[in-house]
Parts: C-alpha cells; structure tokens; sequence
C-alpha cells in the first residue's frame, strides 16, 4: 500500500511540473466529508482532466480505511485546469458507488483554499474556490 501511495504522490508531482512548466505549483487540497447519517465511505476515486490529459487516482484510501458518517477525510490532487473538471467516486459499504463531476478554481483572490465535496449518500454538494457541480453529472 505505500507503494500505492507512492506512485500517487509521483504522478501528483509529475503533473503539477508539467502544469507549471518549470514552477513548482501547489497541489490543491479536496476534503471528502460524509454528512450521511449512517453510511460509510470505503473508497474514493478521482479522476482529472489536466490539459488534454485524464489523471486518474484509484482508491485513494488504505486497505481498511473508512470515512463514518460526520467524519471528513483530506486529500491531494492536481490542480485542474478544464473546462471538463474533475470526477469523484465514492464507494459505500454496500458496495454501491455515486460520482459527481465538478470544476474549481485554483486560486481565489491569490488563495489556494481547499475544495470540499459533501456526501449524504445520495447528492453531493461542493464548495469552496467557486466550485461548481457540472450539469450533467
């Protein structure tokens, strides 16, 4: 599982060279919060469109690891830059998975806030740095 972890934190600094041509952008930091009242996330997924370009990044989380219902969990992603966003996937305990595509902003007013996707179980909501639900996700 480090090895997983590893080769994550590689493809994320590799992207956000190759986003920032020479600098060193910030990597910009998604919290997962599950607001349901009495499911459990088991997994999480993220998928990216970096220029012309899908990063994805399965299974986020360790073996084992969950985020309960009330808890949030931090995570690091590249910072999207199209029109086409970036997905979400969370899979419950009951096997069963909802994804939901949105955008965001890098920086808002020269701030790299964080972007936060709330999960009832059934609908997400997004905010933070102007995050928006894509319409047909």
């Amino acid at each position: 599982m480090k090895r997983v972890k590893l080769i994550t934190i590689l493809l994320i600094a590799l992207s956000l060279i190759t986003l920032g041509g020479c600098n060193i952008v910030a990597a910009k930091r998604l919290i997962v919060s599950n607001t349901s009242s009495s499911v459990t996330i088991t997994g999480v997924q993220v998928r990216q469109y970096v220029g012309s370009r899908v990063i994805s990044f399965e299974d986020m989380m360790d073996a084992g690891e969950t985020i309960a219902p009330g808890e949030s969990k931090t995570f690091h992603i590249a910072p999207s830059t199209s029109a086409r966003g970036t997905e979400l996937t969370v899979e419950y305990a009951s096997f069963s998975c909802k994804s939901v595509g949105f955008t965001y902003d890098y920086q808002v007013n020269h701030i790299n806030s964080p972007v936060t996707v709330s999960c009832d179980g059934t609908d997400f909501t997004v905010s933070g740095s102007n995050a928006v639900i894509l319409l047909d996700s």
